[in-house]
């Protein structure tokens, strides 16, 4: 097969796994990079694979899922090329105290057996979660997680949901006042699904860029798409003792399909290593 066929991807027609509208960031950025065009089923269930809301737990990780859910569409629809994302929340894993968001976006072209795999983190989510024993500062909570734009939900604290489409102050107060008629507290949580929270969108965005990036990143030996990053280097040498650190001196670019890879030395942007980050300096 001739490198166009893996390379040229314009006009082609890939199809986008959500159901939760992200196809408003993830189609222009295709169409824009890539002048790919795309299809979003309208009837398509990606619940089925695990819901934030923790009513589907989700059985797989995400990258796995993520896969799972662009080959079901794939199979479902048709197509031969398909993109999704796949996002995870929870707490920095070094500041405990921030929240922390990762975003996997995967290309899949099946007649040429090639994924491509973007993977975006952020601090800037405003996933969250809080009980309340009385109405007394949720409105503050609210506001803290961007409502009215950003949707919440509100769940019974055993975690039975009481209402999850709510973007309007009038519907929080009445999911509020059942919720207390049902039970003493309730759980006030940040909507996470990505037609509910514009801050994940912009994360999916850029992740999206960072995916066209690598796509468009031709292997120098044979001119498929994804040639990116596979492994690093360490050993960038202490400033002080000269000995090597666990800093990166060099990153390793590679190949999925014929196995070249290429090192990159980094010495050029940085030559030497702080000696705060010399285990035999500052142990």
């Amino acid at each position: 097969m001739s490198a166009l066929n893996y390379i040229n991807y314009s006009a082609q027609t890939a199809i986008i796994a959500t159901q939760h509208k992200k196809e408003s960031v993830i189609a222009p950025i295709l169409k824009s990079r890539l002048n790919l065009n795309s299809f979003t089923p309208s009837d398509y269930n990606t619940d089925q694979f695990g819901t934030f809301c923790g009513k589907v737990e989700r059985s797989l990780d995400p990258l796995s899922t993520l896969r799972l859910k662009i080959k079901t569409a794939m199979d479902l629809y048709d197509y031969k090329i398909g993109v999704g994302s796949e996002g995870s929340f929870g707490s920095h894993p070094e500041a405990f105290f921030l929240p922390w968001e990762e975003e996997w976006l995967m290309f899949i072209d099946r007649e040429n057996k090639l994924e491509i795999v973007s993977k975006k983190v952020s601090t800037n989510t405003n996933f969250s979660s809080e009980v309340f024993d009385s109405i007394t500062d949720i409105k503050k909570y609210a506001i803290q997680c961007g409502f009215p734009d950003h949707g919440l939900i509100i769940k019974e604290r055993t975690g039975e949901i009481i209402a999850k489409v709510i973007y309007r102050w009038d519907d929080l107060w009445n999911a509020v006042n059942i919720g207390f008629q049902r039970s003493e507290s309730i759980k006030i949580e940040t909507d996470m699904r990505a037609q509910s929270n514009p801050r994940r969108m912009e994360v999916i965005a850029m992740a999206c860029e960072n995916l066209c990036s690598k796509i468009l990143s031709k292997c120098p030996n044979c001119s498929m798409p994804g040639f990116d990053i596979v492994d690093v280097v360490t050993g960038l040498p202490c400033s002080l003792c000269n000995l090597p650190t666990r800093s990166i001196k060099a990153r390793i670019k590679g190949c999925s399909i014929c196995n070249y890879q290429t090192t990159i030395p980094l010495t050029e942007i940085k030559k030497t290593e702080d000696p705060t980050f010399c285990d035999h300096c500052n142990p």
